[in-house]
C-alpha cells in the first residue's frame, strides 16, 4: 500500500516518545516520516493514548495540546472535552476559541476571563464591544472602557488595536484628544503592515491633520495600503496620478489604481471609472463598459451614477446586450435604481 506522508505535529511528537516507546511501527515512522494507510489510525490511537497518560493535568498548555491532537486525529468529541479543560485552568486561546460558540452572558463572561488573563484578541474584542463597533448588545457602550481595553490589547503589538486606538485619540473617544499620541498608535499599526492603517496615514497627509500637510507622503502611504490590497487607498492613488497630486500625472496608472479599485468593489472607483470611460477622460471613451461600471456604482446608491446610467440607457447608443445586462441587474430584488 502507498504510504502517505503525515502531519508534520505527529512526526514531531512521535520523535520526543522515541527514547520511551519505540516499537516496530512507531520507528519505521519516525526513521522515514511516512505510515502505512492501514496501520496509520492505530498507531495514530497509541499516540493519543500516551499523550494522555504522559501529560500533566494541572499544565493548561498540555490540555490545550491534547486538544490540538484529537481534532488533527478527527475526534470532536474528545478534542472539545480537552478544550473544555484548557479553558478552565485559564488558557487564554482555548477560552477564545470557546468564546466564539458561546452566545450572550456565557461569551461575555469567557471573552473577560480571556481579557484579563492577558490575550490581546479578547481584549481588542472587548473594546469593540464597548464601541459598539461590532452587533453586539453583550455590554452598554462606553468608550472609556473601549479605550481601556484596546490599549491593553495595543500595548500587546495587537495591529488593529493599536489602530483603533489611534482613532479614539485622533477623535477623542474615551481619551482626551491628541494628534501625537494618535499618530504614534497609528504608525505602530502600520509597521506591522496593516493596510487601513496605512491609508489612514495617507488621508492624515492629504488633509494634513495631526502632520504637515504632503501630497507626496499621502501617495507614499496609499501606494503601501494599495499594495496589500486596501480599495479605498487604492482608488485615493489612482486619483493622485489623475490629477497629478504628490506623483507625475500620468493617465495610464491613474487608470490602472482606479479600475484596480473598481473590481475590487469601490463605489466611488466604479463611479470615477465609468464617467472616464463615458467621457473619454484619461481612457479610450467606451460607452458600453461605462455603462457597466456606472450600473455597478449605482447599485451601491451613487445617484450621480444613476442619473449618467440613465442619460446612457435613455440615448439609444448602447448595444442591445448591455442593455440586457443592466436591465437584468435592474430586476434584481436589492437594486430598484435604475430611473429609466
Amino acid at each position: 500500500m502507498k504510504p502517505v506522508s503525515p502531519s508534520t505535529h505527529l512526526v514531531a511528537y512521535l520523535r520526543t516518545l522515541h527514547n520511551n516507546c519505540t516499537p516496530p511501527t512507531i520507528r519505521y515512522y519516525m526513521e522515514h516520516d511516512m505510515e502505512p494507510v492501514d496501520e496509520a489510525l492505530m498507531i495514530n490511537d497509541d499516540i493519543l493514548t500516551a499523550s494522555v497518560d504522559t501529560a500533566d493535568p494541572t499544565d493548561a498548555e498540555a490540555m490545550f495540546e491534547l486538544h490540538i491532537q484529537y481534532r488533527e486525529a478527527g475526534d470532536e468529541t474528545k478534542a472539545h472535552k480537552w478544550l473544555h479543560k484548557a479553558a478552565e485552568l485559564g488558557h487564554c486561546q482555548a477560552l477564545t476559541k470557546l468564546s466564539a460558540r458561546a452566545d450572550g452572558e456565557n461569551r461575555l463572561a469567557l471573552v473577560l476571563k480571556a481579557a484579563e488573563l492577558g490575550c490581546d484578541q479578547a481584549q481588542y474584542d472587548l473594546g469593540l464591544w464597548y464601541l459598539h463597533y461590532t452587533s453586539t448588545d453583550y455590554v452598554q457602550k462606553d468608550y472609556a472602557q473601549a479605550a481601556f481595553w484596546l490599549e491593553k490589547a495595543a500595548e500587546q503589538g495587537n495591529m488593529d488595536a493599536q489602530l483603533k486606538l489611534g482613532l479614539m485619540y485622533l477623535e477623542g473617544q474615551g481619551v482626551p484628544q491628541d494628534d501625537d499620541v494618535a499618530l504614534a498608535w497609528i504608525r505602530k499599526s502600520a509597521e506591522q503592515e496593516h493596510e487601513w492603517a496605512y491609508s489612514q496615514l495617507g488621508m492624515m497627509y492629504l488633509e494634513g491633520r495631526s502632520v504637515s500637510q504632503s501630497d507626496e507622503e499621502a501617495a507614499a502611504c496609499f501606494l503601501k495600503a494599495a499594495k496589500l490590497e486596501d480599495f479605498d487607498a487604492t482608488y485615493q492613488l489612482g486619483v493622485m496620478y489623475l490629477e497629478g497630486r504628490g506623483v507625475l500625472q500620468d493617465d495610464e496608472q491613474a487608470c490602472f489604481w482606479i479600475r484596480k479599485a473598481a473590481e475590487m468593489g469601490g463605489r466611488d472607483a466604479q463611479a470615477l471609472l465609468g464617467s472616464m470611460l463615458e467621457l473619454g477622460h484619461a481612457t479610450p471613451r467606451n460607452l458600453n463598459e461605462a455603462a457597466e461600471w456606472l450600473a455597478k456604482a449605482a447599485d451601491w446608491g451613487d445617484e450621480d451614477a444613476q442619473i449618467r446610467l440613465d442619460r446612457l440607457l435613455r440615448s439609444g447608443v448602447l448595444a442591445e446586450r448591455t442593455r440586457d445586462r443592466i436591465d437584468l441587474l435592474s430586476r434584481d430584488p436589492g437594486a430598484g435604481r435604475i430611473l429609466h
